[in-house]
């Protein structure tokens, strides 16, 4: 059995057998596949670059917290020890 393949750059159809055709398919099906996961991985790459993104500000975030606490305390301390 052939298969009539048309060129989508040239408009040029061609008749390829059997064999040929599943060649072709299985390369058009790999080549979808490789770009549908190299999209995929990019996706997950910057979700996780966010989520440590998220989770370092956070973290500061309570650092910082933790600090101002810190401060009052001294400072009250400090105070408290000039009487």
């Amino acid at each position: 059995m052939t298969h009539n393949i048309t060129c989508p750059h040239c408009g040029t159809a061609f008749q390829v057998n059997e064999t040929e055709y599943s060649q072709l398919l299985a390369q058009v099906r790999g080549a979808e596949f490789d770009k549908e996961i190299h999209e995929r991985l990019a996706r997950e790459t910057e979700l996780l670059a966010q989520r440590a993104e998220n989770d370092l500000q956070a973290r500061l975030s309570d650092k910082d917290k933790e600090i101002l606490e810190l401060t009052a305390k001294l400072d009250t301390f400090a105070s408290q020890t000039e009487l």
